[in-house]
């Protein structure tokens, strides 16, 4: 996965509307001539948007089905489950307020 192509704390807003629910929490990528390794795309992704935020200030507005919403799981594509507290748990980790505006949607700041 290519980083987000923008400077350090250059961006205001951010958002990811039915994205975050198909990007795997771990992947083993298997390489010629290598060992296998293990790989994490959606940290690496939110690292990326922390990177990119403007601090403070920055906003990162998601929408994702969320368990236990059955559309949760109605996409085959859907690797990535995640609960209320996935999106908040993340950006709090960090320094950032986070705020459930409902259950399927977070806005962090």
């Amino acid at each position: 996965m290519a980083p987000i192509p923008f400077p350090d704390a250059s961006v205001g807003v951010a958002t990811a509307f039915s994205f975050l629910e198909h990007v795997p929490r771990v992947l083993s990528v298997v390489e010629p001539d290598s060992a296998d390794t293990m790989w994490f795309p959606f940290l690496e992704l939110m690292n990326d948007v922390h990177r990119v935020l403007i601090k403070p200030g920055g906003l990162f507005f998601s929408s994702t089905p969320s368990y236990p919403w059955p559309m949760a799981f109605a996409d085959p594509t859907h690797v990535n489950i995640m609960t209320e507290e996935t999106i908040v748990h993340s950006f709090a980790s960090r320094g950032y307020g986070c705020a459930c505006l409902a259950f399927q949607e977070t806005l962090c700041f």
